[in-house]
């Protein structure tokens, strides 16, 4: 990893810079080799910091991790769903699911639409009334702009991915073509 190695060479020049001192380097030379190798030291100690922070906010913003989308569904708020026009399955009246917002883009779980799913070898068909079939391949772990994607045996679909708008009222969630 590219910031322990900086980390590494900014320690040593750190250390390079206290030896001279300790040696005892005159006025002329102190210019030019300590304070260049301290400085450079903490650059490249800053330099590593800033990118392991970089990469902490990216793994924030899930780049596929599953650690990642695992806590934005655990986080996600949950809704009762409902739709004018279209046949919203669950198990009982009063379930709840999760609305998944990732990177602005809204996922529900598929199984919510599931009189509407044809699967067939990781490709599922949409057949929504009055529109023409929609055919998207399944990821088994969410990735970037992916549209249909498992997560702990659970699917979840892009909602734009499939042309359904969505609205929420409350604690209500509607769907709808």
């Amino acid at each position: 990893m590219i910031s322990n190695h900086l980390n590494l060479f900014g320690f040593i020049s750190i250390l390079l810079g206290m030896i001279m001192v300790f040696v005892g380097i005159q006025e002329p030379y102190f210019l030019f080799f300590v304070i260049p190798f301290v400085l450079s030291g903490l650059l490249l100690i800053g330099f590593s910091e800033l990118i392991k922070s970089v990469k902490n906010i990216e793994n924030k913003l899930v780049n596929g991790t599953i650690k990642g989308i695992d806590e934005i569904i655990r986080n996600s708020k949950k809704y009762f769903f409902k739709s004018d026009s279209l046949d919203i399955y669950t198990t009982h009246d009063n379930d709840t699911y999760p609305l998944v917002v990732v990177q602005g883009k809204y996922y529900i779980r598929l199984k919510l639409l599931k009189n509407y799913v044809k699967e067939a070898e990781n490709h599922y068909h949409f057949f929504f009334p009055n529109k023409e079939s929609i055919m998207l391949t399944g990821s088994d772990r969410f990735e970037k702009d992916i549209d249909l994607f498992g997560h702990n045996g659970l699917l979840y679909v892009k909602l734009c991915a499939i042309n359904l708008k969505l609205k929420i009222n409350g604690n209500e969630l509607w769907i709808n073509d």
